[in-house]
């Protein structure tokens, strides 16, 4: 028997920290390593989405005119739609969003508790779950029904942390939703846009090590231009800059994510 997908939930409920450049890299750094992998975009920003646009895919796609019908509100607004990722790469699919998303969030305000409104991703990524390797989704930022689903959903999250900003509040909003449903998930605090020379970064890392030592990557992203240019590009940094210090720092956090998962989530 195929063993099922490990989803991992990209969550902050702060803006602006690095979750869709994590959820685009990780992924392409678990593909490099022939891990089959499906990114979710469950952000009606659909910032994900756009990364994954490239003129070099239009016979795969990936183009938002196209989305009508295969997009992540349509599969989870009617569960009887068969779901059919779309190819980005060779090991690399996405299940698209586009600004519809956003009516489908405020409809899950209105269901009934009966309906399970916040497990409607949980029950798609059962659905695919034997076709995977890994399933990653970036969750939009703010508190919402879809933060909550993404939450519910993770066998593991990821909180990223900007290290040019501030840690206070970063995990409010996941521990928040986890406290409400009981959920016990591993979750680990990951450093992005990270710069040695920035007092405000070498304080982050030292507050990390200090009060969360346990639920923190060893892996640090450091802040590289060639991520924000790969992604403005709609590629990931394997496609564009592969010898960049960017592709090195994910794949160090593919390891290191393979490293915990073979240990059983205990570091």
């Amino acid at each position: 028997m195929k063993k099922k997908a490990i989803t991992i939930s990209i969550i902050n409920n702060k803006g602006g920290v690095g979750k869709t450049m994590t959820v685009q890299n990780l992924s392409a750094a678990l593909a490099e390593r022939e891990e089959m992998v499906c990114m979710i975009d469950l952000d009606s920003q659909h910032n994900l989405t756009n990364r994954c646009e490239n003129l070099s895919r239009e016979e795969e796609e990936l183009r938002i005119c196209k989305y009508e019908g295969c997009a992540i509100e349509d599969y989870l607004a009617n569960p009887e739609i068969p779901i059919r990722p779309l190819m980005v790469k060779k090991n690399l699919f996405l299940i698209p969003s586009t600004i519809r998303l956003a009516e489908l969030s405020a409809s899950l305000y209105g269901m009934n508790i009966n309906e399970r409104p916040s497990d409607k991703l949980k029950d798609l990524c059962n659905d695919i779950q034997n076709k995977f390797g890994f399933i990653i989704i970036d969750s939009e930022p703010g508190m919402s029904a879809l933060m909550a689903n993404a939450a519910k959903a993770a066998d593991i999250i990821i909180i990223p942390i900007n290290c040019q900003d501030a840690l206070s509040g970063a995990g409010e909003g996941v521990f928040g939703i986890m406290d409400n449903n009981n959920l016990d998930t591993p979750h680990y605090f990951l450093q992005t846009m990270f710069e040695n020379r920035l007092k405000s970064s070498r304080d982050i890392r030292s507050k990390l090590t200090e009060e969360a030592y346990e639920n923190r990557f060893y892996t640090i992203i450091k802040r590289n231009e060639h991520l924000n240019i790969a992604g403005n590009l709609g590629l990931d940094i394997f496609e564009h800059a592969p010898k960049s210090g960017g592709a090195s720092d994910f794949k160090d956090l593919a390891a290191e994510i393979l490293s915990i998962i073979k240990r059983g989530h205990k570091k």
